[in-house]
């Protein structure tokens, strides 16, 4: 097995691995909404949505990013196999985070009545949000571990933790509804918090590592590039935040709620079925890309190599998406939702264009360029996002919308090439550009064929394109991994 096909084997290995984990949590996810609307009902599930987001977004700002600047910072320190290194940013990093978890817990106490009367409408839940300042500190030290397990690449030590979690959250759960109904979310949400974290410490512990004897003076000025970064990421997702609850607003305002709902349902559907490679590839791709930042050699062909495997996996499952969206509605949603069909189609179209430029914009981040990376990624990617979206919406309706987000998304591929090349003298393979010009060919062509022919011949002609799609990725993948020396390893270790 050649060098290069090792690294190929890797990045899919990671990938696969992550992707198995993400779709383990969406489908408890799935479970667990079964159970709470059996066993709570509407009203309940209600609850527990205002609850969780609520909290979610106060966790977020307690993290205040610096996972992200941990992540890059940990993996650098993993590559040279410096210990000393790995244990100082431990150190600053649990403190800084012992900091801004206990600031997390003031503010929901002290907020708790204003939580319950804007989530709400009363204060009858200023209690609840009181017991539940405690997930906060919980699910921060829980990010806290994770975070070492993605810096470090126990990849895993890491899925292990997030499946167990989730697993456990859920048994836990569900004896909770069924006998307290309502007054048992606020318990289950503490339990599945504290769960989280019991199960992550367990995995991080083994990693043996001790904290240093710093002085508060050495901890604001060793991790200032920690706190730094995070502080951007933070931004960048809060402006994300703003720009799709404005869009929402904007919609209501000019459209309808009923416009509000069927976008809302129409990105979920794309985003569970495209979002968790996503998310897997970053868990494993950021930490590889921080470690050899500093040679732009090294980071050219890290990028192009994983912008090949991710638009070769992703292919087949547009292709999917496309042809089967009237399928998917059926199942998920109800006949009110078939005007989405199209809607979704298009989001697809333009997701090729969003892999490609996702794993390209990731080098800004690992090289922990910070103010190019709040300008592009926070500051003129959410800008230039809300101006297009705003203008597909009230030009073209919702159809208009999802054209203007594939516009968007390929407007800053081309921004990310010229930046990339610019700064880091990044350019794509002959591969890379091979593989995306295949993708786009064989998605338009589905998209055509069903668009045109809404019937068997269309279909036909779809599913046709489907077994290209897959037969194209495999041919690719076998190339690049050794997709039957693979599988034998794979069985091998597990017979043994």
């Amino acid at each position: 097995m050649t060098e290069h096909q090792s690294t190929y084997r890797n990045i899919v290995k990671a990938t696969s691995i992550f992707g198995g984990v993400q779709l383990v949590q969406i489908l408890t996810s799935l479970i667990k909404a079964k159970f709470v609307a059996l066993f709570i009902g509407a009203i309940g599930m209600g609850i527990v949505g205002l609850l969780t987001s609520t909290m979610s977004v106060v966790t977020a700002l307690a993290t205040l990013g610096l996972n992200y600047g941990a992540v890059r910072e940990l993996a650098q320190a993993s590559l040279e196999k410096d210990l000393d290194k790995l244990n100082k940013i431990y150190t600053i990093f649990s403190r800084w985070l012992y900091l801004s978890s206990i600031l997390g817990v003031i503010i929901v106490i002290f907020l708790s009545s204003t939580f319950s009367k804007y989530a709400f409408g009363n204060q009858d839940y200023t209690w609840a949000f009181i017991w539940l300042s405690i997930t906060v500190f919980f699910d921060v030290f829980t990010q806290r571990n994770n975070t070492l397990l993605q810096g470090t690449s126990r990849i895993k030590e890491l899925a292990k933790s997030s499946i167990m979690g989730s697993g456990i959250g859920l048994l836990t759960s569900i004896p909770l509804y069924y006998f307290f109904g309502v007054r048992g979310i606020v318990p289950a949400l503490i339990i599945a918090a504290v769960t989280s974290f019991s199960i992550s410490y367990f995995f991080t512990n083994k990693m043996k590592l001790s904290k240093y004897n710093l002085s508060i003076k050495q901890i604001i000025f060793d991790g200032r590039d920690i706190l730094n970064l995070g502080i951007i990421m933070m931004i960048a997702l809060f402006m994300g935040r703003v720009v799709i609850f404005s869009v929402n607003a904007f919609i209501s305002y000019s459209g309808s709620i009923k416009d509000v709902g069927l976008y809302s349902a129409g990105i979920a559907i794309t985003s569970q079925s495209i979002g968790l490679i996503f998310a897997a590839m970053s868990l494993d791709y950021f930490p590889r890309l921080s470690s050899i930042s500093s040679d732009n050699t090294k980071v050219r062909e890290m990028v192009n190599q994983q912008s090949e495997v991710i638009l070769l996996i992703i292919l087949p499952i547009l292709v999917a998406l496309i042809l089967f969206t009237p399928l998917i509605i059926r199942i998920l949603l109800t006949p009110e939702f078939n005007s989405l069909t199209n809607f979704i189609r298009l989001i697809a179209l333009g997701t090729i264009f969003q892999a490609a430029s996702f794993t390209i914009s990731m080098a800004l981040l690992a090289k922990g360029d910070k103010k190019n990376y709040l300008f592009f990624n926070a500051i003129l990617a959410n800008v230039f996002g809300f101006i297009f979206f705003i203008l597909g919406y009230y030009m073209y309706g919702l159809n208009g919308l999802a054209i203007a987000i594939g516009i968007h998304h390929f407007a800053f591929l081309i921004i990310y090439l010229f930046v990339t090349k610019k700064l880091y003298n990044y350019s794509m393979s002959r591969k890379f550009i091979s593989i995306i010009f295949v993708n786009i060919c064989i998605i338009v062509l589905v998209y055509i064929a069903v668009l045109i022919y809404p019937n068997l011949y269309g279909y036909s002609a779809g599913g046709f394109l489907l077994l290209l799609a897959i037969a194209y990725s495999i041919f690719n993948l076998n190339k690049l991994i050794g997709i039957n020396q693979y599988y034998h390893d794979l069985i091998s270790r597990f017979r043994k």
